[in-house]
């Protein structure tokens, strides 16, 4: 299943990240992230991206890499979204999509500079977000915005960020 729209809130009563992801069938997927998930997420997402630029503009040196992904995550902080969506509240008709906290997650950058994101837990079906390299920057960004949100000061390994 592909993933055409995701969104991230935070919950409060559940202490995790939410993530509800539109599918190509009008299906939505919803499951909830821990902290140890999400900053493994956001860790390695910004560890890829620092790789992936370096690896596409070998002309730039460590800290002019981070100089450009520093300002390409301001750009993208600056892009609009609701910073507040509301939670999931609705149970997924599909009972074998069922949100499910056993995640295990596998990014895959391809040679066209897409990003596949893939999820799958033990009770769910496989899902697949696909971006494009200039929307990775905006999902890193709102992943770190929702971790700010619910106060998990996640440490950060590049200083980038």
């Amino acid at each position: 299943m592909q993933a055409q729209t995701v969104t991230f809130g935070y919950s409060d009563s559940e202490d995790r990240i939410w993530a509800r992801l539109v599918l190509d069938s009008s299906q939505e997927v919803r499951f909830w992230m821990t902290r140890r998930l999400l900053q493994n997420l956001i860790n390695s997402l910004a560890q890829l991206l620092e790789q992936q630029t370096q690896h596409a503009q070998p002309e730039l040196n460590s800290s002019q890499v981070q100089q450009y992904l520093k300002t390409e995550c301001f750009e993208a902080s600056r892009a609009t979204w609701d910073p507040d969506p509301p939670p999931p509240t609705t149970p997924n008709q599909d009972a074998s999509i069922n949100p499910s906290i056993e995640m295990c997650l596998e990014i895959n950058i391809q040679i066209d500079q897409s990003w596949h994101f893939r999820f799958s837990g033990t009770r769910q079906k496989n899902i697949c977000l696909s971006l494009t390299r200039d929307q990775v920057p905006k999902f890193l960004i709102a992943l770190i915005t929702q971790e700010k949100n619910a106060g998990w000061e996640i440490p950060l390994v590049n200083k980038w960020l």
